[in-house]
């Protein structure tokens, strides 16, 4: 009878790792059929060609201004480039390889079993957030395998010094890549601090952030500002809080609308840890939920599902890694498991037959919703997606452009310009002045898309090197900030600026005379102004 059992047993086993094995290779087209760039990757690859071929970490050459979110993508970028000097082969190849080595943490480390890793890799499979993300020329990859790390080192018994410094360095690196991280990283770091304290202990998680440290500190210098330039261009634009809010609102909404295993997962992670009362995963769902939070403070993003991919990937480990004694609970979570995946199966837009049936075919298909969120990937695909080997953008169109022009969008038409070309982003997300005025009237907008009236004068001031800028008060703003993004970096006159700029010396919650005559502003209560 043992012997019927024993081969029972190796029967499952053996049918177990064929379905594995049959699932990873699944997942494996996925992410490859799937892969695409976005065009606000391509504002990181200017960057990053200036960057290597000697101009500095600048978008516009003439100007420090720092144009991206994730420091630490952008080496890690800059470093392959270096060798294979092309942003699109490299930027696939290397999303894969750090998705694959994700996905490899994860069946290894971090799933209980092999029965939870097979479904943790099946909602993964039928994520939109998570394989769209997997790739598109941003940070998420990274963010993923960092997320990866970070739980195995968490998830570890033992606690020491040395787990906290890991866990601090993995902080560090994430806040690197981008600072939103600090959300998801710093709570569980805090949890194991709190209950292992002693002078060891927080000289050890001091040492682990000196990278994130080291950066801001050669921010402020190079700089001359602790945060991206993205950040005053989107969060600084003059819009009330609770549009924001709404926004964000819509913009869970569009994901569970477009994406049904997502918000789902994240919502079960929430609760899960607190069914089976797993105290070291409290702090874990908490993180999630004050993530989620905070992307609805802060208007959610123009890229459906762009947010969520940390979080689905968290949300998958948080409940896949650990055993539930409860036999009650357990058959609840199975049946739930696969109620989501039948729901994803049947969806027309997961991720295993959205490509084949809209990107490769002429269907008439809305890439964005009334709120503004629009799947990305569908419109970009058949420019960068990576197996559409009849791609539509004409590249040589971006040589014939003047010293200066005026855009929108600028991303692939900045880094197939050149480095001889300076681009006004009329977003405001690479000009540093612009970010720094309120946004235009529009009555339907889209998070992170805040047109910036300009200034008289300001083009032509671009245009020939001397400012000309009508508007005095502008003018002697532009003035400072051109002795932050173009003075001699260690000049004292440059470091004044600096801290003044800073510690808010030119700004002023009043309406300015500029401002108030134009109708065309929204909300012209934020500007900076000379005192």
């Amino acid at each position: 009878m043992r012997t019927d059992q024993s081969r029972g047993s190796a029967r499952s086993l053996k049918f177990a790792v064929i379905f594995y094995l049959m699932i990873s290779i699944l997942l494996l087209y996925v992410l490859i059929i799937n892969s695409w760039l976005c065009d606000d990757a391509y504002i990181t690859f200017r960057t990053v060609d200036n960057f290597v071929n000697g101009y500095g970490l600048r978008w516009n050459v003439v100007e420090r201004v720092q144009t991206y979110t994730h420091p630490l993508w952008l080496f890690l970028l800059s470093f392959f480039y270096y060798f294979t000097r092309e942003a699109f082969y490299t930027t696939h190849i290397l999303s894969l390889v750090l998705s694959i080595c994700t996905l490899f943490l994860y069946i290894k480390k971090i799933a209980n079993n092999l029965f939870v890793s097979i479904l943790g890799i099946i909602i993964l499979l039928f994520s939109n957030s998570f394989i769209e993300f997997s790739s598109s020329g941003l940070e998420n990859p990274l963010t993923h395998l960092l997320v990866a790390l970070y739980f195995v080192v968490y998830l570890d018994k033992r606690c020491c010094p040395k787990k906290l410094f890991f866990l601090s360095l993995l902080s560090s690196l994430a806040l690197l890549n981008r600072l939103d991280n600090l959300i998801l990283f710093l709570p569980p770091l805090v949890f194991l601090f709190l209950r292992n304290r002693s002078k060891k202990a927080l000289l050890f998680v001091l040492l682990g952030f000196l990278p994130i440290v080291t950066w801001e500190l050669f921010s402020l210098v190079y700089y001359g500002f602790l945060i991206p330039n993205t950040a005053y261009a989107k969060l600084y634009a003059g819009i009330p809080s609770y549009e924001m809010h709404d926004k964000g609102v819509f913009y869970l909404l569009n994901s569970i609308q477009h994406d049904s295993v997502t918000l789902p997962v994240i919502f079960c992670s929430i609760v899960v840890p607190f069914l089976i009362k797993r105290r070291h995963l409290y702090v874990c769902s908490i993180s999630v939920l004050l993530y989620l939070m905070y992307i609805v403070k802060i208007g959610g993003c123009f890229m459906s599902g762009r947010f969520l991919s940390p979080l689905v990937f968290c949300a998958v480990t948080i409940l896949t890694s650990e055993s539930y004694e409860k036999v009650l609970l357990k058959r609840i979570l199975t049946c739930l498991w696969i109620l989501l995946i039948l729901t994803a199966v049947f969806s027309k837009m997961n991720p295993l037959v959205k490509i084949p049936m809209y990107a490769f075919r002429q269907h008439s298909i809305s890439f964005e919703d009334s709120h503004g969120v629009g799947d990305e990937q569908l419109f970009y695909y058949k420019s960068t997606g990576l197996l559409h080997l009849q791609r539509t953008l004409d590249k040589n169109l971006f040589n014939e452009l003047p010293p200066v022009s005026v855009k929108t969008c600028v991303g692939m038409i900045g880094y197939y310009a050149g480095p001889a070309k300076y681009i006004i982003d009329v977003h405001a997300l690479t000009d540093p002045f612009l970010a720094r005025l309120p946004g235009k009237y529009r009555d339907k907008w889209r998070a992170g898309h805040f047109d910036r009236f300009i200034p008289d004068g300001y083009i032509e001031t671009r245009t020939s090197g001397i400012n000309i800028v009508q508007d005095k008060i502008l003018s002697r703003f532009y003035d400072r900030l051109l002795i932050i993004t173009q003075g001699s970096i260690f000049s004292k006159k440059r470091l004044k600026e600096i801290v003044y700029m800073n510690i808010g010396k030119y700004f002023l919650p009043e309406y300015a005379e500029f401002l108030e005559r134009r109708s065309k502003y929204r909300y012209p209560s934020r500007i900076y102004q000379i005192l």
